[in-house]
């Protein structure tokens, strides 16, 4: 029974410690990661066009979103055996147009062919 006694008393410990940390000391604490976060974060103020290699071709993105999870307007290079251009395709679902092109309803795939020279 002295056993229990004890054990209640550091459970009934634990749970003041528990609360005052969560109610005191981590809302100011947070307060203070969000005012450095955003103080220290990069600004996006110029996007480049960034350039992959894949297995499946070249891979070429104009803007990553802000928060990193997404590719704006990818385009994908597929090659030939030569290294040529062979075609290229626009994955156009889950799209964001950029500020200065239309807006358009988002298609499937878009892929597009290099007109082949018929011979005359």
């Amino acid at each position: 029974m002295r056993l229990l006694g004890y054990l209640m008393r550091l459970a009934a410990v634990l749970a003041v410690a528990q609360f005052v940390l969560s109610d005191r000391v981590l809302p100011p604490a947070e307060n203070g990661l969000t005012e450095w976060w955003s103080a220290s974060a990069p600004a996006d103020d110029t996007p480049t066009k960034r350039w992959a290699h894949t297995s499946g071709g070249t891979v070429s993105m104009e803007r990553i979103s802000p928060d990193g999870r997404r590719l704006i307007d990818v385009r994908l290079y597929v090659r030939d055996a030569k290294g040529l251009i062979q075609d290229f395709i626009l994955p156009t679902i889950g799209r964001t147009p950029l500020p200065d092109r239309p807006t358009t309803t988002p298609a499937p795939a878009t892929r597009r062919r290099k007109p082949r020279k018929t011979a005359t």
